[in-house]
Order: C-alpha cells, then sequence, then structure tokens
C-alpha cells in the first residue's frame, strides 16, 4: 500500500528549483520528489552482482564511484565504464560510456591512454543506473567477444 508524505518548511528557492526542475522534466512537482527519493534511495540496491559480472564474461571488476564508475578486465584488456545521467533536457536517462586502455609507445616507454572503441555507441539508455550498467556489459560483451559462463 503506497504512503504518503508531507514535506514542511521547505524554503522559497529550494521550492522554485524543484518546480523549474519538475517543469523542465515534464513532471509534476509531486512526480519530480518521487523520482529524487526512489534514485537517493536506490543507488546501493541498483548494483549488479558479481555473479552478474561474471556471467557475461568478465574476468576482473573495479567499482572505482559506487554505481558510476567501473574498470573491467576482459580476455586481458581493459575497459572503463561510466555511467552517467542527463541534467538537462526531458525526461531525465541514463547514459553508458565504454572506453578502452591501449599501450602506446612514446620512445621506449609504454605509455597508457583511455580510448573510445568506435564500434561502441554512448547511448541514451533508460531509467536507472542498473539499466544503463547492464545494458553497457552486454554492449561491451558483444564488443569484446567474451564467451560467458553458462
Amino acid at each position: 500500500m503506497p504512503r504518503e508524505l508531507k514535506l514542511r518548511r521547505i524554503d522559497d528557492e529550494t521550492y522554485a528549483r524543484l518546480r523549474r526542475r519538475a517543469q523542465a522534466n515534464g513532471r509534476s512537482i509531486e512526480g519530480e520528489l518521487r523520482l529524487i527519493l526512489s534514485e537517493a534511495l536506490t543507488t546501493d540496491g541498483a548494483a549488479v552482482t558479481p555473479d552478474e559480472w561474471k556471467s557475461n564474461g568478465f574476468q576482473e571488476v573495479h567499482e572505482i564511484v559506487p554505481g558510476r564508475h567501473y574498470e573491467v578486465w576482459a580476455q586481458d584488456r581493459r575497459f572503463r565504464i561510466m555511467i552517467t545521467k542527463t541534467i538537462l533536457g526531458p525526461p531525465i536517462r541514463w547514459n553508458s560510456k565504454i572506453d578502452e586502455c591501449l599501450s602506446v609507445r612514446r620512445g621506449n616507454e609504454p605509455v597508457y591512454v583511455w580510448a573510445s572503441p568506435f564500434d561502441i555507441a554512448a547511448r541514451l539508455l533508460g531509467d536507472t543506473p542498473k539499466i544503463a550498467l547492464i545494458d553497457a556489459m552486454n554492449s561491451l560483451a558483444d564488443f569484446a567477444r567474451l564467451n560467458p559462463e553458462i
């Protein structure tokens, strides 16, 4: 059964920013507050499990910024997945960006650089960071031709 909340004593500037944000996203103030609360409270619950990473064929995963930035290894190649969300323009959507760490020579020394593979497009993905991350994982697994564990 849905619960009701009542907010009291919201300063005028906060209310005005909330109203502008709701209008920009095509939602009511109440709808915008629901989305803000949902995003704030689901960050931990939106995490992808180690089994989900492993089932996509990844050997090693490091969460650099919780829920937003990962470094992953697949078939001895190093990748970075970043999850971001739109700030301007309705509706709020989540986006992924995938880069690969490449070694280039500078004289006799290797230099490591991040490069965006042209075969993987950064795409607007979904309403939650978990959906964006899972889509990025699947795209990267396809790009790197990983053999997921069954």
